[in-house]
């Protein structure tokens, strides 16, 4: 009868500082890369749009990148953590600030007032349930990956509607998509954390 192994630890060793300092430095660049898009979606210039939609889309996938690599090479940290949900919250409030300006109507204007106070709110929510020590009870979920996932995807369609408005009705249905699943994932977090034995208000 052969002999159980015993689960062996992971000795290697950590990452160099210059590779551990990656994911942060691309959550900085995520961040650096708002005024650009700021910049580039005033000047008039032709597929100002486009060029927008591209920066867009490169910020979004550091996104997924910066927590990847984070977790991949174990350097993850408290500030990352905090840094990175900010970075995102602000692209995607000043994009959709930038389209509302730009396009007008009224479905914009209500999706995007919903969206923006829905992430201050949950922002405040999260800092005040930090400093209770009730952090991991607002950690994000499925729902809120969910939501900046659509969130992104609807400004993304916005920007393309700007050159082609073909996309103008796809890009409606998801900028409402997506205010709804905020409003959702920002209940989800309340109801689960007041729903705790041990909440306190």
């Amino acid at each position: 009868m052969s002999r159980r192994q015993e689960p062996t630890q992971d000795t290697s060793p950590p990452p160099p500082r210059w590779i551990s300092s990656i994911p942060m430095t691309i959550t900085w660049i995520r961040i650096a890369l708002v005024p650009v898009f700021v910049t580039i979606f005033y000047l008039p210039i032709p597929n100002s749009s486009i060029l927008c939609l591209t920066i867009f889309l490169f910020a979004s996938f550091s996104d997924y990148l910066d927590g990847y690599l984070a977790r991949k090479w174990n350097c993850t940290s408290s500030f990352g953590s905090f840094l990175d949900p900010v970075a995102d919250k602000l692209l995607v409030s000043i994009a959709f600030i930038l389209l509302t300006a730009r396009k007008g109507g009224i479905l914009l204007p209500i999706c995007t007032s919903l969206i923006v106070s829905r992430e201050i709110f949950v922002s405040a929510w999260r800092e005040w349930m930090t400093a209770i020590g009730k952090r991991e009870s607002v950690s994000v979920g499925i729902w809120g990956k969910w939501k900046t996932t659509l969130q992104m995807a609807a400004i993304s369609l916005s920007l393309l509607d700007m050159k082609y408005p073909i996309f103008g009705l796809s890009s409606g249905i998801t900028c409402v998509v997506a205010t709804i699943l905020s409003i959702y994932s920002a209940w989800n977090y309340i109801h689960k954390a007041t729903s705790s034995s041990t909440f306190v208000p």
